[in-house]
């Protein structure tokens, strides 16, 4: 005998979630009775999916940077709790920012924070993580030493520094400064970073004073 097969969209709120799909091998057409039944399942499936995935962007959200896309604090906290010690971090913290902000306007700072989470993002391999700390600082989790750390690091660097940007930014953009360090055997994230900022302090004076 022929297939008989009903297909109901899943909406919930509005929104199309999906489509139910229900096939009978043989035999009589779905009466109606039947399509009520399904209609109702589908009406209740939909709910579903629709709340598990409203669940779901609700926590996506609460772990990432609304701006550039990267994880926050709270989504780099959670990584290094999940998952094994990255082998290096780097962090990278942007110049002038505070000035492009105070005297061109937050929308050219927002311009320059995206194009540096585009230039970190960039240099990622699968199964690493960046994270936008708040401000002008950024930090990636990075599965290679510290010394490769450092490359990947000056070509976000570099990026930052051929940026096309109007002359009334580029006057007050330093571009980035990073420092890496190889994470240490039973080393907390707290402690890790710690050593990584000073690093970055260090490397940035260097280049302020070669500047």
């Amino acid at each position: 005998g022929s297939e008989q097969q009903l297909e109901l969209p899943l909406v919930a709120h509005g929104v199309l979630v999906g489509n139910l799909t229900v096939s009978r091998a043989e035999g009589e057409r779905f009466d109606e009775r039947e399509v009520g039944v399904l209609r109702a399942f589908g009406e209740l499936a939909a709910l579903a999916l629709y709340n598990a995935h409203v669940r779901a962007e609700l926590a996506r959200l609460a772990h990432t940077d609304p701006l550039t896309g990267l994880a926050n604090r709270r989504g780099l906290a959670r990584a290094l709790a999940a998952a094994a010690a990255p082998r290096s971090l780097l962090l990278l913290d942007l110049d002038g920012l505070k000035a492009v902000n105070d005297e061109v306007g937050y929308e050219a700072g927002d311009l320059i924070i995206r194009a540096a989470a585009g230039a970190l993002a960039a240099e990622l391999d699968e199964h690493e993580l960046a994270a936008r700390l708040g401000g002008d600082e950024f930090v990636a989790l990075l599965d290679s030493g510290e010394a490769r750390a450092l490359e990947r690091g000056a070509r976000v660097t570099r990026t930052l520094d051929e940026l096309a940007l109007p002359p009334a930014i580029r006057a007050r953009f330093r571009g980035g400064s990073v420092g890496a360090v190889a994470a240490l055997p039973g080393e907390d994230a707290d402690a890790l970073l710690r050593r990584a900022a000073s690093h970055m302090r260090e490397r940035k004076r260097t280049r302020r004073g070669r500047v």
